[in-house]
């Protein structure tokens, strides 16, 4: 016999339970990063502030921030975390008025 597609219904079935095995695959796999695997930081809006775990790209001077403020404009490459542990520091350009 034949399924919706016009494929003989044990090639569908076949299918069906391999899309349903991937996805619970996907499923598990999402649930084991989000416990142990590496996060990202994006500090964009943020104030810049010593020790932040950033390298400053390029600074722009914008005089429409308050007097002595700096703020992170644009995140080029976002802070990689590993277990709440930094493994690449972050590339922004800085605004500021000084």
């Amino acid at each position: 016999t034949r399924g919706k597609l016009g494929f003989p219904t044990a090639i569908a079935a076949q299918a069906e339970g391999q899309t349903a095995h991937a996805r619970h695959v996907a499923r598990r796999l999402g649930r084991f990063l989000d416990e142990r695997g590496p996060s990202v930081l994006d500090p964009a809006g943020g104030p810049h502030e010593p020790g932040l775990a950033v390298e400053v790209l390029d600074v722009v001077n914008d005089a429409r921030l308050p007097l002595g403020s700096e703020l992170i404009d644009e995140t080029v490459s976002p802070v990689v975390l590993w277990r709440g542990r930094v493994v690449r520091h972050g590339q922004v350009v800085v605004r500021r008025n000084k």
